[in-house]
Parts: structure tokens; sequence; C-alpha cells
């Protein structure tokens, strides 16, 4: 009986630990892509998107959000970024209060900003 009660206590501990390293792997392969956010604005009159890309250096990522008006670069930002472990795996922006956020399951990305002056947000990118 102890035997069998040692037995289901390390299988649960297997499935737990294979779901997280699952579960990571599927947000560490959700970087590789390009995530974006598109609107349109009626005043003025424009088609506005945001671009996502993500690139690896060593430990540390480069993420670069890039900014369009009707098709249009307007602007780019980059900043450095670490990879969290816990959780689902995430980004967190080095020197500011910024998180990315994987769900590779619904292909999102989930951009939270908590600036130094205003009002915290968060934004919805779908995968391309």
């Amino acid at each position: 009986m102890k035997k069998q009660q040692v037995l289901d206590s390390l299988w649960s501990a297997l499935r737990a630990a294979l779901q997280y390293w699952n579960d990571q792997a599927a947000s560490q392969q959700a970087m590789e892509h390009v995530y974006v956010r598109k609107w349109h604005e009626d005043e003025p009159v424009a088609d506005y998107a945001v671009q996502i890309l993500i690139n690896p250096h060593g430990s540390i990522f480069k993420v670069t959000h890039r900014h369009f008006v009707n098709g249009n670069l307007l602007r780019e930002e980059s900043y450095l970024a670490t990879y969290g472990w816990h959780s689902n795996g995430h980004l967190i922006a080095l020197g500011r209060e910024r998180y990315l956020v994987f769900d590779p399951a619904q292909r999102q990305l989930y951009l939270e900003d908590w600036p130094e002056s205003g009002e915290r947000s968060l934004e919805i990118f779908e995968k391309l």
C-alpha cells in the first residue's frame, strides 16, 4: 500500500514537471514569431499597426517595437529583456516595468506596461 502511494506521488510529480517543461518550450518557441496589433482611426483617417519582434542575444533578448501608420514605418524602439522561468514563461524588460507574456495556445502575446507616470496598460498582440 505504501509503495503504491509513493509511486503515485512520483508519477504525479513527473507529470507536473513534464507539463511545466512543455509550457516553457511552447513559450520559448513563441518568441520566434512576429506579433502585431492593428487598429483603425477615423480622426484622422489612418490604419495603425505595432509589430513586436524578439531576437535572442545569449541569455538576453532584444525586443523591438515598430510603429506603422498606413503601412509606413513611423518609429522604432528597442529594449533588452530577460526570460522569466516561473509560471508560463515570459520576458521581463530590463530597466522598466514591462512584461511580455506568451499565450501559445491562443497565438497571442500580452504586453503589460507600468510606466513611471501614467496608468498601467495591457495590449494584446496576435501572432503573424
